[in-house]
């Protein structure tokens, strides 16, 4: 029986592996990349999570229609990705992503290196750039 809850640094295979030997080295290999798609997919979720929240605080504080949004800006905004294509962008998702942001804003210093996003400006518009990432200027 292998035991999974402390994997060896390294896998020897002999030249002539066994079975047991062949199990048990794709068994590490699954084991710890597995782990690392994890927390690879869980800091992508971290940071998209505080890009939307800090996308929609900055419209709420600089959008050029905020007004006509008003306190329905999150129903119409979740609405309107949905229809785009995105899954999980309630309303109630959307609250928790602009709550997020509030809470950590210092998790900027990680977005923009990771992003090239210039967010370090106090912000204007959302300007796409040609590789379509969202890029922010002052206006």
């Amino acid at each position: 029986m292998i035991d999974h809850s402390k994997p060896p640094d390294s896998v020897v295979i002999a030249s002539a592996p066994d079975f047991d030997s062949l199990v048990r080295a794709i068994t590490l290999a699954h084991d710890r990349l597995l782990m690392k798609a994890v927390k690879a997919v869980n800091v992508s979720l971290t940071l998209r999570n505080w890009l939307i929240g800090f996308y929609i605080a900055v419209y709420e504080q600089q959008g050029a229609d905020r007004a006509a949004y008003g306190e329905h800006l999150l129903e119409k905004l979740a609405k309107r990705l949905v229809e785009s294509g995105l899954k999980n962008c309630s309303e109630r998702e959307l609250r928790r992503c602009r709550r997020f942001y509030q809470i950590y804003p210092q998790i900027r210093e990680t977005v923009s290196p990771e992003f090239g996003l210039n967010l370090a400006a106090e912000l204007g518009s959302a300007v796409g750039s040609p590789g379509g990432d969202v890029t922010w200027q002052r206006n």
